[in-house]
């Protein structure tokens, strides 16, 4: 029985990255471009902790933990980037008044 939801949840993580792709696809806005690839990455990092689990392979353990690590430094990287994008944009506009 316990396979069997865990083959389920596998098939919805399929689908969830699938989905993401194809919006990712579809948008051509880079900030939800990025959103997408970030739901991608965490949902790869669940299939490959399931599949662990289903063949009981520790191994793949630690290749979930390389993609939820990249996918942590990306958020990182992209919301550092914001901040500072948005704090320049600030100082500009109150050195114009």
């Amino acid at each position: 029985m316990a396979e069997f939801v865990l083959v389920a949840v596998l098939g919805v993580l399929l689908l969830n990255v699938v989905g993401a792709l194809l919006a990712s696809i579809r948008q051509r806005s880079a900030d939800s471009w990025l959103l997408t690839l970030l739901l991608a990455s965490t949902s790869a990092a669940a299939i490959v902790a399931v599949l662990a689990v289903i063949t009981d392979a520790p191994r793949l353990v630690e290749i979930s933990l390389v993609f939820t690590a990249t996918a942590a430094v990306t958020a990182a990287i992209r919301l550092t980037a914001q901040r500072r994008r948005a704090g320049s944009g600030a100082g500009s506009s109150a050195g114009g008044r």
